[in-house]
């Protein structure tokens, strides 16, 4: 049973099955070999044209914008606005998403000349979304045309109070509509009923992106106007890889192609702020990978609306001062070490909780924690690694008094938001999706609350599935894994939700020589495994505890695992990223 008293565990290993067939198929029309081909397959890429746009995307394969929804209307507006020179507000969201999205609306607007700003809500104070206390100050600010960017497609009331004193407001969105539509001026969302559009998965920096887009097709009849502009959404597809990333929409179609270009234009990016980031991340002269986006940059960002405010990304993207930009950067760089801190504290204090509360988790198969004092900020993380810890959905509860706002993360068999419904007498609000979600709640109702999850999750979530799992692409021998191999399933990049990066087993392998503790704690672990002739290095990051095991004489394994090319001082290398280990008993 996987428990909190476990060091490492053992994953569940699920092979992928792709269709012999159809792997002979792709792999003789598009000359590649079977290994691509089946990965290919494995993500659901089974016609030849299909392969051939995922392994060669190109910007010309981006569809066109006004086939969006509300689009004409859109642009319509906006170019009457900027005749008439109204004041516009752009208003957006405080994650990577929202201020990236936020940044480029802005950005782009004052390259018209119009006369913009920009609103970006508080976590804590303000929630997510439109709120009436924010219309009510552009009301007095004499703000004729609200545009708002990931948020908005179900502000019905907000943008009913915007509409009744004057105030029209342009919707771009990407998430699901609610029964009723706001009455906007216009409302761009490719997930709409009735959307034409061939494409439903953009992120919301990607529908303005889209609307920028469309901009510029409206205003092509001025050359040297549509020259600039060009420039501008060139390399602003850098700042939509950004929030495309980082919101975990799926990498496929035009994500794809958006994140595939966008890596690259943030590497050669013209924007002061742009340029500072990379340079904080120590990212400058790399490829950058969409890893370096979820795991680097991205933290830092979605850091500032954790933690202060989200309006210092706005600013850093939109800065045309190199040194204003450099100290943005270095702020985000101070929040983001106290965000880290802040999460590590409320770990320790949700797991000794959890060890004071439980002799075993046989019996838990939902986790529920409250307490006053825990940053409502970064409770979401923390519940996510409880997750990936325990393999329990979770809910973490910040309690104020006699209410708590909470933060819920659940495993992938399990919809959270679906369990939150069952539970609704005990809330006072909720809202989210299957994997994650949000709750207010009284004090006095949470451990009902708590009894009505666990419930609910009994029925729902197969014992044997209480553990974590990787999924293998296929079984390869140790002699199959060199350089070429390497260089060709990296076409499959940029990798993320919906493409994940191809990892595959060998069996029968021998451990070879000692076993190395790497970092400060030692709490990774190197190690060499030889079948036949060929010896390859393994890591396994947060994998120490397998140290005392391999010395004390487990000498054959099996391995999941993750190829990747290794560079050290010119050098190159096959490198197995460890996923998980099966020990062989001699």
């Amino acid at each position: 049973m996987y428990s909190w008293m476990a060091g490492y565990v053992e994953k569940r290993w699920l092979f992928a099955s792709a269709d012999a067939e159809t792997v002979r198929m792709l792999s003789e029309r598009l000359r590649i070999s079977q290994v691509l081909a089946s990965i290919l397959v494995n993500r659901q890429v089974t016609s030849v044209e299909e392969a051939e746009l995922f392994l060669n995307p190109e910007l010309n394969d981006l569809h066109d914008p006004f086939l969006l929804p509300g689009m004409q209307k859109a642009t319509e507006r906006i170019r009457e606005a900027a005749l008439s020179n109204e004041k516009v507000m752009i208003y957006g969201d405080y994650d990577v998403d929202g201020t990236t999205a936020t940044a480029l609306m802005v950005h782009f607007l004052r390259l018209l000349d119009m006369r913009v700003d920009y609103y970006i809500p508080h976590r804590i104070r303000d929630g997510y979304g439109m709120n009436a206390a924010s219309i009510r100050r552009f009301i007095d600010e004499d703000v004729k045309l609200i545009i708002t960017v990931d948020c908005g497609v179900n502000a019905v009331d907000q943008i009913a109070l915007a509409a009744e004193h004057g105030i029209d407001v342009i919707i771009t969105d990407h998430h699901e509509p609610g029964n009723v539509l706001p009455k906007a001026a216009a409302v761009i969302d490719p997930k709409l009923t009735g959307s034409q559009y061939p494409f439903r998965d953009l992120s919301g920096v990607g529908v303005a992106f889209k609307l920028a887009c469309a901009m510029v097709q409206s205003l092509s009849h001025g050359r040297q106007t549509s020259n600039e502009l060009r420039e501008f959404i060139l390399d602003a597809i850098g700042l939509v890889a950004l929030g495309t990333v980082a919101d975990v929409v799926p990498l496929l179609g035009e994500n794809r192609i958006l994140a595939r270009y966008g890596l690259k234009a943030l590497q050669t990016s013209q924007q002061a702020g742009v340029d500072a980031l990379i340079e904080s991340v120590y990212l400058r002269g790399t490829d950058i990978s969409s890893s370096d986006v979820s795991f680097r940059i991205a933290p830092r960002l979605n850091a500032a609306g954790r933690m202060a405010e989200a309006a210092l990304c706005v600013e850093l993207f939109i800065t045309n001062s190199t040194s204003e930009a450099r100290i943005i950067a270095e702020k985000l760089g101070e929040i983001n070490r106290e965000r880290q801190r802040t999460q590590e504290e409320i770990f320790r204090s949700v797991r000794s909780k959890l060890e004071e509360t439980h002799a075993s988790l046989d019996d838990v198969h939902a986790i529920v924690m409250a307490d006053e004092g825990w940053h409502a900020g970064v409770l979401g993380i923390v519940a996510s690694k409880m997750v990936e810890e325990y393999w329990r959905p979770t809910v973490l509860i910040d309690l104020a008094g006699d209410e708590g706002k909470g933060s819920g993360r659940s495993v992938q068999s399990f919809n959270l938001f679906e369990a939150l419904q069952q539970c609704d007498e005990h809330l006072i609000a909720y809202g989210g999706h299957a994997q994650a979600a949000g709750v207010r709640i009284r004090s006095d109702k949470i451990d009902d609350f708590r009894d009505a999850l666990n419930q609910i999750a009994s029925r729902c979530i197969l014992q044997e599935n209480i553990a974590p799992s990787v999924t293998i692409d296929m079984e390869l021998m140790l002699s199959d894994v060199n350089t070429y191999l390497i260089r060709e399933i990296s076409r499959m990049a940029p990798h993320g939700e919906g493409n994940r990066p191809p990892i595959f087993a060998s069996s029968g392998l021998d451990i070879a020589g000692q076993p190395r503790l790497l970092g400060p704690t030692g709490k990774h672990i190197s190690f060499y495994v030889r079948q036949g002739s060929t010896s390859l290095r393994a890591i396994g990051f947060g994998m120490g505890d397998l140290y005392e095991k391999i010395t004390a004489g487990s000498r054959r394994c099996s391995l999941a695992y993750q190829p990747n090319l290794n560079e050290w001082k010119g050098t190159r290398s096959v490198e197995l990223e460890i996923k998980d280990v099966r020990f062989i008993d001699e």
